[in-house]
């Protein structure tokens, strides 16, 4: 069976829907190349872009992990979405993604993007452990093992060291404005992200801290869905109904919400016309999640036990 690619498409089977664009452009750049953001903000973004917004398309980084970036070079970054229900399965294949970085191995790249003009948003979603945020402080935490060492040799290697080092090549570069957005689950998620860059740019420069203040706006989110872990066996599956290999295949449900507050330093991809909400207060969203969602199923999960 032939590999997912560029040049396998026509070999997909009937009923699977394809990429409806041939975009190189990058609007976009992505840190936490997960499962998660492929079946969310990707297959977002992938919608716009088929309905006539080819500028933004995926840059996306994996600070650490090879896997998931080294699947996606090997299959020109296509993978497929598999929108699963009680009753049904869709199937389509996801080309919003235009590049697939490691940093280790692509760090001038990574400030290339930051520079860009053309990148105006950034999305982020490492989990909570990688803002390295101190929630008793409420700002970031400088005893952290990976900061520390970070701080004492300059190599960038986290998130907000990633980002900040992004920021003043912008500020250099003259590139203007640019969104940050939180996608992980912090309350006031953008309020924590602007908290620990700030906190992190003031180990740089105060002429860069006072750039951020100007030039940067950290929007906070709600984000929503079920993704479950991809096995060997979904691997087959899924394989076996598109009718190519696909190993960087993400499976995901119907019901997906992406609310976010509309706070954007420049310009704003069009993610409302994919189903997102852009709304002037998050916190009501956030408190409908956490008490009509997040309670329930954790009811449930101590029912079960």
């Amino acid at each position: 069976m032939l590999r997912l690619g560029r040049a396998s498409l026509q070999s997909l089977a009937a009923g699977v829907k394809r990429p409806s664009h041939g975009t190189t452009a990058v609007g976009i750049l992505h840190i936490g190349l997960g499962a998660f953001h492929r079946a969310h903000q990707a297959v977002y973004t992938e919608e716009i872009i088929a309905a006539g917004a080819t500028r933004w398309g995926i840059a996306a980084l994996n600070l650490r992990s090879s896997t998931n970036v080294d699947r996606l070079v090997e299959q020109d970054c296509l993978f497929s979405f598999s929108e699963r229900s009680g009753y049904s399965e869709s199937f389509r294949i996801v080309g919003s993604i235009r590049a697939a970085l490691l940093l280790n191995r692509d760090r001038d790249a990574v400030i290339a993007l930051f520079s860009s003009k053309d990148v105006q948003v950034v999305t982020i979603t490492v989990s909570e452990k990688g803002y390295i945020y101190d929630p008793v402080g409420e700002c970031l935490d400088r005893s952290h093992i990976d900061l520390k060492h970070e701080l004492n040799t300059g190599v960038f290697s986290t998130m907000p060291g990633v980002i900040v080092a992004g920021l003043e090549a912008r500020r250099i570069a003259g590139a203007g404005p640019i969104t940050l957005i939180s996608c992980d689950n912090y309350l006031g998620n953008g309020t924590v992200l602007r908290r620990v860059i700030e906190d992190y740019s003031a180990t740089r420069s105060a002429e860069l801290t006072n750039w951020i203040a100007g030039n940067v706006s950290f929007p906070s989110t709600m984000v929503d869905s079920i993704v479950p872990p991809v096995g060997k066996e979904d691997i087959a599956r899924i394989s076996e109904r598109l009718g190519v290999l696909d190993y960087a295949a993400v499976i995901g449900e119907p019901d997906r919400h992406w609310v976010i507050k509309d706070d954007f330093a420049g310009e704003r991809p069009p993610w409302d016309d994919a189903g997102a909400r852009f709304v002037d207060d998050i916190a009501p969203f956030e408190m409908m999640k956490l008490r009509l969602l997040n309670a329930p199923h954790s009811a449930a999960c101590y029912l079960g036990y």
